[in-house]
């Protein structure tokens, strides 16, 4: 008789039965060259359109795109599907649904179960980035005072959400370079126009450019039009594995979630097309290279500025899940990237360049985390402090899983440390009468110095679990990411740092029973030489 297992598709990857998610996250791991190559190929009937570089699809990104997710899915049935395993799916995706009924496919017959799906087409997303970006347009035009900026190096940034320290990725400590260089700032969507306001009145004292004094009304309107070319890529993809993703193609590319990453995108290649029509003298051009909507202003500038170096700067380490972040072989052919990406460990290029082995990469020095070089006394009053990162879904699953094991009998306390950015008041507010539950904004290294444990996961699974350890604090990872388990390997990071968990019951096993008390213990010697491994002081130089 069959073994029956029931398969709810939109659950997270996470909570798939065992056996399916094992298969899975080995499918997650093993398709990223294959799904990067037919994105790639894919990519050269719109080589030079900026449009088609700024769509979800096409960025590899699996938090904005589902492609990859169901590619996995559809991967992990074939596998399943010829075993002596009796599915009951259920799904309330249309594109998934109709699929897997297909004969071709489905070799056995499985229980398919179509759920009511709901459909959204997010245009409050896109109201919203209007509303966002003509206010700063206007608000920049009418009260900030245009600036000179001939002769400069121009930095791509994303201010920070305090006041207090308004530059959170190009921290550099060199004074005498801040004449050279001028910062452009990118401004995520908020409700909190005021405070946008303050921001750019205190900011504009300093050495920031807007992109608002160089663009013009007709290039946002422009911009906001977007919506009414994307017909153009309705067409018959070419198929992945035998498998036609066409419809899923252009659903995603109709879907206007996070619409203001694509405006970002094409004001930021407007931006250096109007510098090159005033002829404007650049020197040279930065960005912090996560990919997609930075694709505008790398592609502006190798096209209008041929002649002025494009780096990336990568001041963070690999960010494994998001394959945007990892340079392709057309993306470099056709100029979307940077000429050159720093990176702040020699580890790291290996892993970077994943899907293109020629993309030239060098080492710098670290910005945001060079405090971890300075002394400090280790204290240990915080016995676990959670970290949330910022990208939703994982933090959902980690708090998830607390709340699990706080229901199952374990009583420690958790710090959580809520994100920079990303706003999880509404999830949060699902927790309030977990007593275990602490939750802060506190500075994060000020955290870390006096934590013993540090727990973390999903993207979280980059510079600041290596910043964690360089604060001499253990790692305990709920594996709620499917890269999660092989990212320090990728990074041949030593197993008496951390300790992964796949399941939640091994996570509630662990501290149902005191594991920690079989833990060797770490020299500082051992901390030292794991700082000079995954951090590079560096110069400054290399930016100017």
């Amino acid at each position: 008789m069959k073994r029956q297992i029931e398969w709810d598709l939109d659950l997270l990857p996470s909570e798939y039965p065992s056996q399916i998610k094992n298969i899975y996250y080995k499918n997650y791991s093993s398709e990223r060259i294959g799904f990067s190559n037919w994105i790639d190929d894919l990519s050269k009937d719109y080589k030079y359109d900026i449009d088609w570089w700024l769509l979800f699809p096409s960025s590899r990104n699996p938090n904005y795109s589902k492609l990859f997710h169901y590619i996995c899915i559809l991967e992990t049935f074939k596998k399943i599907n010829k075993s002596e395993i009796f599915l009951q799916i259920t799904t309330s995706s249309e594109f998934l649904f109709n699929l897997i009924k297909k004969g071709s496919l489905n070799k056995h017959k499985v229980d398919l179960i179509k759920k009511r799906n709901e459909k959204r087409t997010f245009y409050i997303d896109y109201l919203k980035s209007f509303l966002f970006q003509f206010y700063l347009y206007f608000f920049v035009r009418l009260f900030i005072k245009k600036k000179r900026i001939k002769e400069k190096i121009f930095i791509h940034t994303y201010p920070n959400n305090k006041l207090e320290k308004v530059e959170r990725l190009f921290q550099f400590k060199d004074k005498k370079h801040s004449n050279n260089y001028v910062l452009v700032p990118s401004f995520l969507i908020s409700k909190n126009l005021l405070f946008w306001s303050k921001l750019i009145i205190k900011i504009s004292k300093n050495n920031y450019v807007f992109k608002e004094h160089h663009v013009k009304l007709f290039d946002l309107i422009y911009a906001f039009k977007f919506i009414f070319r994307l017909k153009k890529f309705k067409k018959r993809y070419k198929k992945y594995k035998n498998l036609d993703f066409s419809s899923l193609i252009y659903s995603e590319i109709n879907n206007l979630k996070n619409f203001n990453t694509y405006i970002i995108g094409l004001l930021n290649y407007k931006f250096v097309k109007n510098l090159r029509e005033k002829e404007e003298k650049i020197k040279k051009s930065i960005c912090w290279y996560e990919n997609h909507e930075l694709k505008g202003w790398n592609m502006g500038f190798r096209k209008f500025f041929p002649k002025v170096k494009t780096l990336g700067y990568q001041g963070f380490s690999p960010l494994l899940p998001l394959m945007n972040s990892f340079p392709t072989k057309n993306e470099e052919k056709f100029k979307v990237i940077p000429e050159k990406i720093i990176v702040t460990s020699p580890k790291y290029k290996q892993i970077v360049n994943e899907f293109n082995k020629n993309i030239k990469i060098v080492v710098g020095p670290t910005l945001v985390f060079r405090d971890i070089f300075k002394n400090f006394k280790k204290r240990t009053s915080i016995k676990y402090l959670v970290i949330l990162n910022e990208i939703k879904n994982a933090n959902i699953q980690i708090l998830n899983w607390l709340d699990y094991i706080s229901n199952n009998g374990v009583e420690n306390f958790f710090y959580i440390k809520t994100p920079k950015i990303l706003d999880m008041s509404s999830e949060i507010e699902k927790f309030k009468n977990n007593k275990n539950f602490r939750f802060t904004d506190e500075n994060l290294p000020k955290l870390m110095k006096k934590s013993k444990y540090v727990i973390t996961g999903g993207v979280g699974l980059s510079s600041v679990s290596l910043e964690a350890i360089s604060y001499k604090c253990r790692l305990l990872i709920p594996v709620v990411d499917p890269l999660d388990h092989i990212y320090f390997q990728k990074l041949k990071i030593s197993k008496k740092f951390y300790k992964l968990f796949l399941s939640k019951d091994k996570f509630l096993n662990y501290f149902k029973n005191n594991l920690e008390l079989k833990e060797k213990k770490i020299s500082n010697h051992d901390y030292n030489n794991f700082k000079k491994n995954y951090f590079n002081m560096g110069s400054e130089k290399i930016f100017f």
